[in-house]
């Protein structure tokens, strides 16, 4: 039988569901756009240049209950503790496809009455606004020339990993490149969502060409590479289902 309430919301490793009735989740069909203009001295208006998407906000009003064994006290406490996290844990509601990345900033109208219940909004902000698949796809190994097909028309950013002393992978569309300079042979991880470069636990950076880009990948970019990679990336989506 098909469940007509879903009562998940997914932050980190807990189930704020648990914890009462989720509501009601809201939140902008959209990211807000945002464009970037050149200002021209002595000329009316700008000249538009690009756009991005600002972070998004999510919104999510619970209805918390007394238990027992879990009073409102213990129950608004842990809601309390989320806010000083200082990193972004996965972000799910409602057993959507979409998860974001998000951090916990600031909790509103609450309201508490006596030991019963209370009622408060929790609000969540994704500083990167497109929705991911919860896990990274990582059927592409160990290549040198490959076309990556998604199921998604919007671009994502991939970590490429690697064995060898040095290596340059190219994006064929754009020319784009990411190169990693002549020097010992290490186990290579580049991650091109938090612009990081590192073997093991460390650092790499230095042996970073200071011409690479750490590019966007899009449906059907041919991604070519001197020595063989393997590549990881979550599927992207603009909007929820």
């Amino acid at each position: 039988m098909v469940s007509l309430f879903n009562n998940h919301l997914i932050f980190g490793n807990m189930d704020l569901g648990n914890l009462g009735v989720i509501e009601d989740v809201s939140r902008s069909p959209l990211p807000t756009i945002s464009t970037i203009e050149k200002k021209v001295l002595g000329a009316d208006g700008s000249l538009y240049k690009s756009n991005s998407f600002a972070p998004l906000d999510i919104q999510a009003s619970i209805r918390l209950f007394n238990f027992s064994d879990y009073t409102i006290d213990k129950k608004i406490n842990e809601l309390m503790e989320l806010v000083y996290s200082k990193e972004m844990r996965p972000l799910n509601y409602k057993s959507k496809r979409t998860w974001y990345d998000a951090i916990l900033v600031s909790i509103e109208d609450f309201e508490r009455y006596r030991n019963s219940y209370a009622y408060l909004t929790l609000v969540f902000r994704a500083p990167y606004p497109l929705a991911r698949s919860e896990y990274r796809i990582d059927r592409y190994k160990n290549f040198t020339d490959e076309v990556i097909e998604m199921d998604t028309p919007c671009s994502t950013k991939g970590i490429f990993t690697f064995t060898g002393n040095k290596n340059k992978i190219t994006n064929m569309r754009t020319g784009e490149f990411i190169e990693i300079l002549d020097g010992t042979s290490q186990n290579f991880l580049i991650d091109c969502e938090k612009h990081l470069v590192k073997f093991g636990s460390n650092r790499a950076m230095d042996r970073l060409s200071p011409y690479s880009d750490f590019f966007e990948i899009k449906p059907g970019d041919r991604i070519k590479a001197e020595k063989p990679v393997s590549l990881e990336y979550y599927e992207r989506y603009l909007y929820d289902r």
